[in-house]
């Protein structure tokens, strides 16, 4: 049997079991029912295949009304030592009058259940523990439907219940073969008249939990269903819902939905259209759900507004001190840069949560917010079935558009490819970066293995093309480390009057990794007249990178940004260190061991310069007979 039926098909089985008890039982009205405790329960094994023991009395109450009142009872396959099902109490109260009357119609002014345990089993080959092996249970139909050869009378009337009252009821499943454990508990059911066919009114509080995957709902319904002649299928209108789903690692989702649809349990389908909110957001569409041969989830909506923060656990981050020296920091001040609090490590991929669930959806937000960021026109769709998950997303916000693109392969070795691309984003905005702003074009493309977040830094690999129009970048580095150059050679130069935030026309360059994130990573970009290269990397658990960087300097005469000759095309090294999260400004500084090199480069250069001017005023000088003799000389071994 399909895993949706498992439920519906099973509750619905035990309610008509009892009704057919009580539908025999009626045959026997004023008796002692003590006497027919076999009989009931070889009518209810010809008739629905389960055995059915009664471990309590059988009692009638005579007034007012009369009623029938049965405890312990459990029902299980033949040859099974564990119960399908369990029941501590029932009651059925009767209205006699119409019977007396000679009327054909059996009226039950009440019917209640209180402690009903249900435990649907799957074990490691299969076999479900509610599934007969000669023949499939029977259905609903089967069970309503008058047999004339048998004995009793019960074919002779007609059933009409004025209420059902159930209450304390849970539902165990357990799939031994995919793992599978599903609970869901019915703390009150309540309906109004019984008839099938017609309209039910029903109040029902439940819970539900996926205790593999750590999923919790807690859900109210108020409404009418309708039910066809097998109870095979059920429909609703206006059936109002309130849930809280628990979701692992995020707070609780709240909503109130006025749902409309169709639950077949044949098919193992539930197809509904909903209207109503998302905590404070609105929201509208559609949901499928099947289980026909996967738990398959079919999905399209549209939601107004959704800030993201509410749902997802705080985590606090201390914050980076910045330090306000300009020259080399001592340890104390790259510790108090680099103090943050280490992150723990959190599952990053849900493998088992995919494989458990086929997924195919639309999800439209108009606007959506993120701590401090905001987008909108966020169209999202989803997609996962056969072993491959995979997500793309557009959105729009600080003047620009962004799209996202992930793929994640879970069957066997779990891959992941990411790809994003952001246009013309303001970055200043998208950021609150103020050591950089400007338009970024951005393209990335990353893979990475497993499920976890450290699997993801261990295997990261991919590069990361960016260009940045009309911005600005603070250069204060560069500055600090021409100021302490200056200070040795004991000469000016031209860097010092650079503004600390350069502005350019365009930023271009790239960011490579290649096997894990904390070391072997490059970066390279040019602006202006300065070219920088980089290695290095950075450790995500506890928010610290390290880089090296050497800034390259081109002369210029025309430029805004002057280099004299005597520092150009020289490596000039900085040293980055600290936390993630702290600006540029306040991690890079000069690299102490290698300003010592970069002086005597400069010095070197500096000569070679000079000494060419003079053996240009020396070559000009010659005549060039004396030029001939020079230059033999010059190459003589």
């Amino acid at each position: 049997m399909p895993r949706f039926a498992i439920v519906g098909t099973v509750i619905l089985t035990i309610f008509v079991i009892l009704i057919a008890v009580t539908a025999l039982l009626l045959t026997l009205i004023l008796e002692n029912p003590e006497t027919y405790r076999d009989q009931i329960s070889t009518a209810v094994k010809s008739s629905t295949g389960y055995e059915l023991t009664i471990g309590g009395q059988l009692s009638w109450r005579y007034w007012p009304p009369i009623a029938l009142e049965v405890r312990d009872i459990a029902i299980k396959l033949p040859g099974d030592d564990s119960p399908l099902a369990s029941l501590d109490k029932a009651s059925i109260n009767l209205n006699l009058l119409p019977l007396l009357t000679g009327s054909p119609t059996i009226n039950v002014q009440g019917l209640s259940l209180h402690g009903l345990m249900l435990r649907p089993r799957i074990d490691k080959e299969g076999h479900a523990n509610w599934a007969r092996s000669d023949e499939a249970p029977a259905t609903a139909a089967t069970i309503m439907t008058p047999d004339t050869s048998s004995d009793t009378s019960s074919s002779l009337f007609t059933l009409e219940i004025d209420g059902i009252d159930i209450s304390d009821v849970t539902v165990d499943f357990l799939d031994e073969s995919t793992g599978e454990h599903y609970i869901l508990e019915i703390i009150s059911l309540m309906t109004g008249p019984v008839q099938f066919g017609k309209p039910v009114t029903l109040e029902i509080e439940a819970r539900a939990r996926d205790v593999v995957n750590q999923i919790r709902t807690i859900t109210s319904i108020q409404g009418t269903i309708v039910s066809d002649e097998n109870l095979d299928r059920l429909s609703f209108t206006n059936l109002s819902l309130s849930n809280q789903l628990h979701l692992p690692g995020m707070n609780p989702v709240v909503a109130t939905m006025t749902l409309n649809g169709e639950l077949d349990i044949e098919k193992n389908n539930l197809q509904v259209h909903l209207s109503g909110t998302l905590d404070d957001s609105a929201i509208t569409g559609s949901l499928e759900l099947n289980y026909m041969t996967a738990t398959t989830l079919i999905f399209d909506l549209t939601i107004d507004a959704i800030d993201v923060s509410h749902y997802l656990a705080s985590s606090e981050q201390v914050k980076a001190q910045p330090s306000t020296s300009p020259d080399t920091p001592d340890d104390s001040t790259i510790k108090s840069i680099t103090a943050t609090q280490s992150r723990e490590d959190s599952q990053l991929i849900p493998a088992e949560l995919l494989s458990a669930y086929d997924l195919q959806g639309s999800l439209i937000v108009h606007r959506l917010d993120y701590d401090t960021y905001s987008f909108s026109d966020l169209d999202l769709k989803l997609r996962n079935n056969g072993g491959k998950f995979h997500a793309s997303t557009t959105l729009s916000g600080y003047d620009g558009h962004a799209s996202i693109e992930v793929d994640t392969f879970w069957r066997d070795e779990v891959r992941t490819t990411l790809n994003i691309q952001l246009k013309q984003m303001d970055m200043s905005k998208l950021t609150e970066f103020e050591w950089i702003t400007g338009r970024v074009n951005l393209d990335s493309k990353l893979a990475f293995q497993g499920v976890m977040m450290s699997d993801a830094m261990e295997t990261l690999d991919g590069t990361t093309r960016f260009m940045i129009k009309d911005g600005t970048l603070d250069i204060t580095p560069v500055k600090q480390l021409a100021a302490t150059i200056d200070s040795l050679r004991g000469k000016q130069s031209s860097i010092s009057e650079w503004p600390d935030k350069m502005s350019f026309e365009q930023l271009t360059g790239y960011h490579d990794i290649r096997q894990g994130t904390r070391e072997n990573q490059r970066i390279d970009f040019t602006l202006e007249n300065i070219q920088a290269t980089g290695k290095g990397g950075f450790d995500y658990f506890s928010n610290h990178l390290q880089y090296d960087i050497a800034i390259r300097l081109n002369a210029t005469e025309d430029s805004t940004y002057k280099v004299s000759p005597a520092l150009a095309n020289i490596r000039w090294p900085l040293h980055c260190e600290g936390a993630m999260d702290a600006s540029p400004v306040d991690l890079c500084f000069p690299d102490s061991k290698s300003i010592e090199k970069l002086v005597k480069d400069i010095a070197k250069q500096e000569l070679k310069r000079k000494g060419q001017k003079e053996l240009d005023k020396l070559l000009d000088k010659q005549s060039p007979g004396k030029l001939k003799d020079l230059l033999k000389g010059l190459f003589k071994r």
